[in-house]
């Protein structure tokens, strides 16, 4: 007697199936993975090891620009000077101060430098930093500083004697951080006016001569000096101007013995001190429009002493220049645009040249 046929469950035959499947799939992996360990290398795509790394190549940069002239590495208060703070050098005996005095004034405790070979402030377009001249011993040399205008922090831009700039004499900055400067290119009087980077790299000499203290304008495009035509530089001579690009020749904007001009924010007026043309020791603070004749300019100061370095107030309304009869005691004066208003900020020491906006 034949006993029962034994049937197959539902789906067993599938589950096996299955299983080979998987059985087969890990099989031909593994082998896979046993031939990469154990093949022999392949020399075109063996791994090399690294070599030098190629240097970075720097972005380029436009020379004038802020970003070439190093300006976003100035040291910088957190807050700007107030307007009617002014950057001066003050001292009484022989302790030299550079600090700030307001335009009523009250003298401030923040010592920006201190020291008898600092020199020649001049306030940032916007007032946190305050450049200056360093001359420093022994011999001729002269450094350029800047200080953030709470005195917290100092950094050495560049000393002078590379080809371009032998011998540093004066240095002023525009907006876009392009600075203006005037070397002496030898032992005699031959000097240059040129423009550099914050590092002192020198971008385009603009004029060769007995040439001083300049001015940018506001925008930064031009440059207003004045040049003496020969002899000495000692009291200035015509003021001259001429686009920073070097687009144009330097153009006579007025004759006479003048010095410092200074050019009013607004950017339509400048002033500067003139000398009398008989009198080395007599010497007026004018002004006159950019674009003027000789019957513009407006004498605004008639002592007989010399009112030197003038500097505008931010809001263009009111005037800071130095007065004296000797380098001895020059005093620091405070007046309207107009002439008006006269009033003296110091009465003892002596004082340098200020800075209540940027020349």
């Amino acid at each position: 007697m034949t006993g029962p046929v034994a049937t197959p469950r539902p789906g067993a035959s599938r589950t096996t199936v299955v299983l080979l499947a998987v059985l087969v799939a890990l099989t031909a992996a593994s082998g896979v993975v046993w031939w990469n360990v154990l093949k022999p290398a392949d020399p075109a795509s063996a791994p090399t090891s690294p070599g030098p790394a190629a240097p970075a190549t720097a972005p380029p940069t436009t020379p004038g620009s802020p970003s070439a002239a190093g300006e976003d590495d100035l040291p910088r208060s957190a807050q700007p000077l107030p307007d009617d703070q002014i950057v001066w050098r003050y001292n009484v005996g022989s302790d030299w101060t550079m600090s700030t005095v307001s335009s009523s004034g009250a003298r401030s405790a923040v010592v920006l430098a201190s020291g008898e070979q600092d020199v020649g402030p001049v306030v940032s377009h916007d007032r946190r930093t305050v450049l200056y001249l360093r001359r420093e011993r022994p011999g001729a040399r002269t450094s350029l500083h800047a200080v953030s205008a709470d005195g917290r922090v100092q950094r050495l831009l560049f000393r002078d004697g590379s080809p371009g700039c032998p011998f540093l004499r004066q240095a002023v900055a525009s907006g876009d951080g392009t600075l203006g400067l005037v070397c002496r290119v030898d032992e005699g009087t031959s000097f240059v006016l040129a423009t550099a980077r914050m590092d002192g790299t020198i971008i385009r000499t603009l004029d060769v001569g007995l040439v001083g203290s300049p001015t940018f304008s506001p925008d930064g495009r031009q440059i207003l000096y004045p040049k003496a035509s020969s002899g000495t530089y000692d009291r200035g001579g015509p003021l001259y101007v001429t686009d920073v690009d070097g687009s144009t020749e330097p153009t006579k904007v007025v004759g006479g013995l003048n010095t410092s001009p200074s050019w009013a924010p607004a950017g339509t007026t400048i002033a500067f001190s003139r000398y009398d043309d008989d009198d080395d020791d007599t010497a007026h603070i004018l002004t006159m429009p950019v674009d003027g004749s000789k019957k513009d300019v407006e004498v605004l100061t008639s002592r007989q002493e010399v009112d030197d370095d003038p500097s505008w107030s931010p809001d263009g309304r009111s005037l800071v220049f130095r007065r004296g009869s000797d380098d001895k005691h020059l005093r620091l004066v405070v007046m309207t645009s107009e002439g008006e208003q006269e009033r003296e900020l110091s009465s003892e020491g002596t004082v340098g040249s200020p800075s209540w906006t940027p020349r």
